[in-house]
């Protein structure tokens, strides 16, 4: 789109737009609230007593400033007239505002004449809409702004119906049947009985196929039955023959069929039945038509008429931007880089509708609005230990732009004063024990919430930490290394303090075992009182945290960081490493069973 030059129209005093109202004046396009005058030294001081250990009367204030700075904020409007073309037919639905064309090449040009007066009466509309009392400067969202108020369109005769709406079926030819599926129009398929498949046979019932039946039968059977007799004390025996009735069953050949085999019920025998599909004529209704010959014409669906519509709709595309003054500060300009147009507008003590221009009044392609905004901008020139610092703070909720490093340098030397005593830790050697030179700076350290905040978002892999206007990354960093080393060295060597106690524990939790059972059962009592030492170690390190830092919400998140920064895992393995590597030891040279493990049980049996 060629850029025309911008015609300027002064929301008071210049024309408008034909068909507007000029003389109406201009509306203010957001109304906040006047919010109350916060001092920035209040905000400041408030700060340093929620988040920090320090008082906040360690600040006071040299000298004050509070301005308003004037802006410009630009909403663009791009409009741009959309051509839209369908194809219809005979059911197109018209509205009162379409319009009929005599040839269906009027329709397009017809359509695309509209886009000049669609575009004028968007650019009115949204002029008057932004005129409006109480309009937002967001208000006007992209995408469709201006739809079509009505179509142009034109139909012909179908040319794939001849203008019937309907043609001969290709399925059926206008036969309106087609050839059974089932029958292949022989009107008879195979029997579908149990058995038969066609054969015109079924299996016998009374033999179940297999040609054999049973019947009864009966027979004497003489049999040799002994008859002891006693002479003399000796005992004879003899034999005599004994006839008796014997009833069974005998194998014989079916009398019901031929060889298992039956003549069908169902199909008499032929091995076919009349196809009910089609009850035996061979034919069934056409499924593409229904049986009407004909199906209804898919282009014109019915209708008989085809055509085209077309129509414009308008588009709008804003886009903004915020405009600084020449002789601005680099504080302002530091401000509008920060934020966006839409947060600079949220944050402004107040912002009007100044001028509305369009780049060409008869053919208006874009508009711009210009507000007049003014953002409020506090700067505080305060001292905090002797050192003045510069603080800037803008917004209506006098939001941060520089602390000047006021809050960090007081809980610099906390820092510094714990990393002096880690390095003068470090020089212990791997046998020191000692905690008392770490306590105290750490406490100064946890005492102050922001550094648990901190370090916490840290922990947690956060992009920007919790407070990136307050304390700078290379803070954040190094109050890192120094809470997580600090942590590492308590955990350490109350661990050294506290190993060989827990050996002995298990150790002596062992021997008891040994004593009533065994080796085996020695060892695995050992392994879990060792275990067992761990949460009484963790009892030992949260009773030396809470003698150090008091409160209990900050032990918790001491030990909470600890565990994050995986400071504690070398600490567990001193607890547990000697613990259960001497109760091993222990289970493997002591003999299987103890002096006072009862005997095993006999299993030999007496027979």
């Amino acid at each position: 789109m060629n850029q025309l030059p911008l015609l300027d129209i002064d929301a008071t005093s210049t024309p408008a737009l034909p068909g507007l109202d000029a003389t109406g004046p201009a509306a203010p396009a957001v109304n906040p609230d006047q919010p109350r005058a916060i001092a920035v030294l209040d905000k400041v001081r408030k700060l340093v007593q929620d988040k920090t250990r320090f008082a906040p009367e360690d600040i006071q204030a040299i000298a004050e400033t509070d301005t308003l700075q004037d802006y410009t904020l630009l909403a663009s409007y791009s409009l741009e007239a959309h051509f839209e073309s369908r194809v219809i037919n005979g059911f197109f639905d018209r509205g009162a505002a379409d319009r009929s064309c005599d040839y269906a090449e009027e329709v397009e040009a017809a359509a695309r004449a509209l886009s000049k007066p669609r575009l004028l009466l968007a650019a009115n509309s949204m002029e008057s809409h932004l005129r409006a009392l109480d309009t937002p400067h967001d208000e006007i969202q992209a995408g469709l702004y201006l739809p079509h108020a009505g179509k142009h369109w034109h139909l012909d005769t179908c040319g794939g119906c001849g203008g019937d709406g309907s043609s001969t079926c290709h399925h059926c030819r206008g036969r309106k049947s087609e050839t059974c599926d089932a029958c292949q129009g022989g009107r008879s398929v195979l029997c579908s009985a149990y058995n038969c498949c066609g054969t015109g046979k079924i299996n016998c019932p009374a033999c179940g196929g297999s040609g054999q039946a049973h019947e009864s039968a009966s027979e004497y059977v003489t049999e040799q039955v002994p008859v002891v007799t006693y002479q003399n004390g000796s005992a004879h025996t003899t034999y005599r023959k004994e006839s008796r009735m014997v009833h069974g069953t005998r194998q014989v050949h079916c009398h019901s069929c031929s060889h298992g085999k039956i003549t069908c019920h169902t199909c008499s025998g032929s091995g076919n039945i009349h196809c009910v599909t089609c009850n035996a004529s061979g034919n069934i209704t056409c499924r593409t038509c229904s049986g009407r010959g004909d199906i209804t014409c898919g282009p014109c669906k019915g209708s008989g008429k085809r055509g085209t519509a077309a129509w414009v709709d308008v588009y709008a595309t804003p886009a903004y931007s915020v405009a600084l003054p020449e002789q601005a500060d680099d504080d302002s300009r530091a401000i509008v880089d920060k934020h966006d147009p839409h947060a600079i507008a949220a944050l402004s003590q107040s912002l009007t509708l100044g001028k509305i221009a369009l780049d060409d009044p008869a053919f208006p392609q874009r508009i711009d609005a210009r507000y007049q905004g003014k953002l409020r901008i506090v700067r505080l020139q305060a001292s905090c230990n002797g050192a003045s610092h510069h603080i800037v703070a803008y917004g209506a909720d006098l939001r941060w732009l520089s602390l000047d490093d006021i809050v960090e340098k007081l809980l610099q030397g906390d820092l510094q004063a714990l990393g002096n005593a880690l390095n003068h830790s470090a020089d212990g050697g791997f046998f020191a024990s000692d905690i008392d030179r770490l306590l105290l700076p750490l406490r100064d350290v946890a005492a102050s919430e922001l550094n648990g905040e901190v370090i916490e978002s840290v922990l947690d892999g956060v992009a920007a930490h919790a407070h990136p206007d307050v304390v700078s990354p290379e803070y954040a960093q190094q109050l890192r290394s120094c809470m997580l080393g600090a942590l590492r060295h308590i955990y350490t060597r109350l661990a050294k303090q506290f190993w060989w106690k827990n050996a002995l524990a298990a150790l002596a939790v062992a021997l008891l075992a040994f004593l009533f059972s065994g080796a085996l059962p020695a060892a695995v009592a050992g392994v879990l009182a060792a275990g067992a030492g761990l949460p009484v170690f963790g009892r030992r390190v949260r009773g030396v945290l809470t003698g150090a830092l008091g409160s209990r919400r900050q032990v918790d998140r001491a030990i909470a960081i600890a565990g994050k920064g995986k400071r504690n895992r070398l600490a567990h393995a001193l607890v547990l490493g000697p613990a259960i590597a001497a109760v091993l030891a222990a289970g493997h040279l002591l003999p299987e069973r103890g002096p006072f493990a009862p005997a095993k049980a006999a299993t030999n049996i007496i027979r």
